[in-house]
């Protein structure tokens, strides 16, 4: 089913201009459980750390939440305040990137506050199906516009959500809302 998403993102992203990315491609990701750490100075020092050992492209991570995935109908994705980076931080940290050279990557994520694995999202009805993507295409354009106005060079458009992976249209209707927004490369997280 991974090849599914796949091309759907090849798809999707095959009229899309190409910014080259630096080479070597050196990356790590960067990622914050807390809704101002990027705001906060061991955030501009690691970064900085990160930027003296080569690091040419940085995943800025953002995490949003479903209550529950056990019994298979939360559909609907939010953020925890204390947990969820402000855009005002992700701001901060992909300037703070980008005035130190580094490429970035902002990268979404769909966590469950039950702590169910991202790749067990699934429903079992159509309904259900429609509300997750309904809600996961306003969570994933809401990034993707933040990243396309702040000049991101790519964007993660999905992560490890294998139950997802045989959804091909929502895939691709996702894909071409992101595509509406945000014009560089695209890239999906597997494990």
């Amino acid at each position: 089913m991974r090849l599914a998403v796949v091309a759907a993102v090849a798809t999707a992203a095959a009229s899309a201009p190409r910014r080259v990315p630096p080479q070597p491609f050196a990356g790590y990701v960067f990622d914050a459980f807390s809704n101002d750490t990027y705001l906060e100075p061991v955030a501009n020092a690691s970064m900085q750390a990160l930027a003296a050992t080569g690091v040419r492209v940085v995943e800025i991570v953002v995490t949003q939440y479903l209550t529950t995935t056990a019994p298979h109908t939360d559909t609907n994705i939010h953020p925890v305040a204390a947990l969820t980076p402000t855009d005002a931080a992700l701001r901060a940290a992909i300037a703070h990137a980008h005035q130190l050279g580094i490429a970035v990557a902002l990268k979404p994520h769909v966590d469950s506050l039950d702590g169910v694995w991202r790749g067990e999202i699934a429903f079992n009805t159509s309904a259900l199906w429609n509300a997750w993507w309904s809600n996961y295409t306003a969570f994933i354009t809401h990034y993707a516009t933040l990243a396309a106005d702040s000049n991101v060079e790519f964007f993660n458009v999905g992560t490890e959500l294998d139950s997802t992976e045989s959804q091909v249209a929502g895939w691709r209707a996702t894909i071409a809302a992101v595509r509406a927004v945000f014009n560089g490369p695209l890239w999906y997280g597997c494990v």
